[in-house]
Parts: C-alpha cells; structure tokens; sequence
C-alpha cells in the first residue's frame, strides 16, 4: 500500500466578494494542509456539485488525470504517448476554464 502524498498549496488572497464557496475555501486554506485529494474532493464538492461554477467533466478531467498520474508514478506500467496527450489536452481545458470563472473576481 503506497503512503498518500502530501502537498501543500498556499491561496492568495481573494477580494471580499458574497460567494459561499469561495470563502469557505479561502478560509480552509489558512488552517489546512490539502492532499491532492482532498484539493480534487473539494473542487468537486464545492465548485461543481454545490454552486455549480464548473461542469462535471472537469471533475472528471481530474480523476482521470490524477489516475494516469499516478498510474506514471507509482506502478511499473507505461503511460503511452497517446495517453499523455489526452491529459495534457484535459488539464488545458481545466485551466482555461478556472482562468475565466476567476476572472470576474479579479
């Protein structure tokens, strides 16, 4: 059984804006150390279930992008070319996506 990995991430400081998710995930992040899953769980759970901010295929992009990932990592298995590109194509498109529902906070 592999150990979880740990990571740290550090949010910036948001604008005061009447928005419960984002609150409550900037307010997390002071007094939390985020696993890749739980930073995924509350992505999901927050911005995509709750408040509907983001479609669910981008949930999905980072399930399956943080399988291959670890699948890369982890397991003495080949992620094919092929594979990698889906992924890298999966995180632009989630990136792209979070860039523009950030924008209107900016």
């Amino acid at each position: 059984m592999l150990s979880p990995v740990y990571s740290t991430m550090r949010i910036v400081t948001l604008p005061v804006v009447d928005d419960d998710a984002i609150n409550y995930l900037a307010k997390a992040a002071e007094s939390f150390l985020w696993t890749h899953e739980s930073v995924q769980a509350q992505f999901s759970g927050q911005l995509i279930n709750r408040r509907k901010r983001y479609s669910v295929d981008l949930g999905r992009a980072l399930i399956e992008n943080r399988a291959l990932r670890e699948r890369a990592d982890y397991q003495p298995v080949a992620v094919s070319r092929i594979q990698a590109s889906r992924a890298l194509g999966r995180a632009g498109t989630f990136v792209k996506a979070v860039e523009q529902g950030t924008e209107q906070y900016r």
